[in-house]
């Protein structure tokens, strides 16, 4: 069996350089680096920096945990299937280690970094302005954006309530919905209206939007007419003087056919 050997400087006095040290790389060296350095054990390091108000090894750190950034951002946690594609998009995690225990941390300079080139697979509608500190200019414009579209489509897989299956029932009903005014009724996504009437076996379906129709490269304009929009055509001539020599004439006809 192996002998365990005492640290250095076990059971003596911490003296004030040792402590200015502990204090200044505190979150920002490995406990177990501290350790080496000053000749005490891991557990004298953690006593001793508790002693001091250090707080937990990471908050000296200018990294967070991945834990951390998933609050921050989505409100929850959302370790799992949201942090793993995050993490498959290049998120710059690392691991830190105390003791026998790691977990993954991430340098908040360097997800600003790596946010803004990936700033399509993030949703910053539930992050708090200064969740994280300071922040680059386009997070705020982002946070607008996304909060913009969680309230005109809603929260993307929330729960359904019995209200809002009955007015799916009852828009269905109607025969005059499409998906998109569907989810901009029950702020929902397109994908759980489907998935949704599926679950509720209501074989009637929303209408589906028509194609634009082509005009042949005759000009006009689209004029709204309820659910419908109607196209009107000018044909405008060029003026040509009468028999009689009056003045020059626009002759404007509208087609058939609307």
């Amino acid at each position: 069996m192996r002998k365990l050997v005492d640290a250095p400087r076990k059971k003596k006095q911490w003296t004030e350089k040792e402590e200015a040290y502990l204090q200044d790389k505190w979150g920002t060296v490995s406990i177990k680096g501290l350790s080496k350095a000053l000749g005490r054990s891991e557990n004298a390091i953690i006593v001793r920096a508790q002693r001091l108000g250090c707080g937990a090894h990471l908050a000296g750190d200018t990294r967070i945990s991945l834990n951390q950034l998933m609050l921050a951002i989505y409100g929850k946690n959302m370790l799992g299937y949201t942090s793993d594609k995050l993490i498959r998009y290049g998120l710059p995690v690392k691991w830190h280690v105390v003791k026998k225990n790691r977990f993954r941390v991430i340098d908040i300079d360097a997800f600003w970094k790596w946010a803004e080139d990936n700033k399509s697979i993030l949703d910053f509608s539930r992050f708090e302005k200064y969740g994280l500190g300071a922040e680059p200019d386009w997070v705020d414009v982002k946070r607008k954006a996304d909060y913009k579209k969680l309230q005109l489509h809603g929260q993307h897989n929330a729960a359904w309530t019995k209200t809002e299956d009955d007015k799916l029932r009852y828009l269905l009903s109607k025969g005059t919905y499409t998906y998109s005014d569907l989810a901009a009724e029950l702020r929902h996504s397109e994908g759980a209206i489907k998935r949704r009437i599926l679950d509720l076996g209501i074989n009637k379906k929303p209408v589906r939007c028509p194609p634009p129709k082509m005009d042949g490269g005759r000009g006009g304009n689209l004029v709204p007419h309820g659910r419908r929009r109607l196209r009107f055509h000018t044909d405008r001539r060029e003026a040509e003087p009468d028999s009689a020599g009056h003045a020059w004439k626009i002759r404007a006809a509208a087609e058939s056919g609307i």
